[in-house]
């Protein structure tokens, strides 16, 4: 259902609505750490990239080398990203968009240094054979990262760890009531379609989509995830049974 209303007009206005503040921008930025060691002329591709906001937010973070193709499956969207685009002074790598199913992308193997995306997997009806498409299109050892709703995340908990931003959110009260808004919805959305992700079933997708061990970093007062991995090179063969789930802090 959540996919159906993401693919209209009016979901893709809504979207761009509750996602264009300073505190979603932050996060969806925070991708871009993962990005740090990207090879000289390096292509990203960001999966599910909606309106395009955190697309171009991105690219902003990356150097002007590297190229990120934003790819979703509705044309809605895409129209939005594309018009965003155009509005949008470049900084940063190179922007393009192109229409794709995240199940079946249409891209060669091995042609991305990394692959990234913000609120997909909860969303797409198989998100295993999603990281599937994702290992097989991203360069052996390259980056494939994805910020998802944990299930072990608490609305009131995360409320709490927000505190010691209170002046920020005071200093741009629209921005914050949009992102409190947004995350309230992201966690409620993910709750009744029983599509959060917790450690378990990161591990699960790390063995079904052959991707090797994952690192899970806590973002938003433990809202979301951070799931990492580097894709195995062919000389490396990870044991599925001995797969190991490592988690810290930031």
């Amino acid at each position: 259902m959540s996919r159906l209303i993401f693919s209209t007009q009016l979901g893709a206005a809504v979207y761009r609505l509750i996602t264009e503040n300073r505190f979603w921008f932050r996060e969806v930025e925070s991708l871009a750490r993962h990005l740090h060691d990207l090879p000289p002329g390096a292509r990203v591709l960001d999966l599910g990239c909606g309106p395009g906001t955190g697309t171009l937010r991105l690219a902003g973070r990356l150097r002007p080398d590297v190229e990120v193709v934003g790819v979703d499956i509705s044309a809605p969207m895409l129209a939005a990203a594309r018009r965003h685009a155009a509005r949008t002074p470049r900084t940063g790598a190179v922007v393009r968009f192109e229409q794709a199913d995240g199940e079946t992308l249409p891209f060669d193997t091995d042609s991305f240094d990394a692959v990234v995306g913000h609120s997909v997997l909860y969303l797409v009806p198989r998100p295993e054979r999603a990281l599937r498409e994702a290992r097989r299109v991203c360069h052996p050892d390259g980056i494939v990262a994805f910020m998802e709703p944990a299930r072990e995340g608490n609305l009131l908990r995360a409320a709490w760890a927000a505190l010691p931003h209170l002046g920020e959110a005071v200093r741009a009260p629209l921005s914050a009531l949009a992102f409190v808004f947004a995350m309230t919805h992201w966690r409620m959305l993910a709750f009744l379609t029983r599509a959060s992700v917790s450690r378990t079933q990161a591990e699960r997708w790390s063995v079904a989509a052959d991707l090797g061990p994952v690192v899970l970093l806590p973002r938003m007062g433990s809202l979301g995830w951070h799931l990492v991995w580097r894709r195995p090179t062919p000389a490396s063969s990870p044991a599925a049974g001995l797969l190991a789930v490592a988690v810290s802090q930031r």
